[in-house]
């Protein structure tokens, strides 16, 4: 679903500051545990919260800081924590950038 992001439509979803060319957002449970009788059948199953990844690429304003290792984005309604920033510096007004990063359900501060 293409947005408004600072006057341009394009793309996906909005990252402040950033407009969104790309955005792959996977998630998983933290853990999964099964509970099994004599005979080996399931007789019950726990599954933790969840945790997962986002890369989302597009291009930011040369005026704009870009995001750092281990601040934060919001994507799709969740906070992702940066581990890896890749920015090319390719004209005058623009420059590439690639975001990744990971969110853990219910962690919305770093200590």
């Amino acid at each position: 679903m293409a947005k408004d992001c600072g006057g341009y439509i394009f793309g996906t979803e909005r990252v402040a500051g950033m407009i969104v060319t790309s955005a792959n957002l996977e998630a998983t449970p933290q853990f999964s545990a099964q509970a099994k009788d004599d005979t080996g059948e399931t007789i019950a199953l726990s599954v933790g919260k969840s945790t997962g990844t986002a890369t989302v690429s597009g291009y930011m304003s040369k005026s704009v800081t870009p995001p750092t290792i281990n601040t934060s984005f919001d994507l799709d309604g969740r906070k992702f924590w940066c581990d890896r920033v890749k920015l090319s510096k390719s004209s005058e007004d623009f420059q590439k950038i690639e975001i990744s990063g990971r969110f853990w359900e219910d962690v919305e501060s770093a200590c």
